[in-house]
């Protein structure tokens, strides 16, 4: 549940992003909405890390079945590898 609100949340912060860019509105680095979505991105990627903390737990339990404790990690993974890419695709192009 919490690699899914992880996801979820960066999804929605780069979607937001995206339209406060192609809307025309001032992104600098002093900019209100470009730290509320700065403050998002490290927000939603410490869930995501907090995540993977837990699949792997989850993983290592006894006595416990592994589909939801796998399911969570890839997804955590996803999240936190697939975010680390577009920020340096985003840094490389500016």
């Amino acid at each position: 549940m919490i690699a899914l609100i992880g996801f979820v949340g960066m999804f929605l912060t780069f979607a937001v992003a995206g339209v406060l860019r192609a809307s025309g509105v001032p992104t600098g680095a002093h900019d209100p909405a470009s730290i509320l979505v700065g403050l998002a991105v490290i927000l939603m990627g410490l869930v995501s890390l907090i995540a993977v903390g837990l699949g792997v737990g989850g993983l290592f339990q006894t006595g416990r079945r592994k589909l939801f404790a796998s399911l969570g990690l890839g997804i955590a993974v996803f999240t936190v590898l697939s975010t680390a890419g577009l920020i340096i695709l985003g840094m490389s192009r500016s």
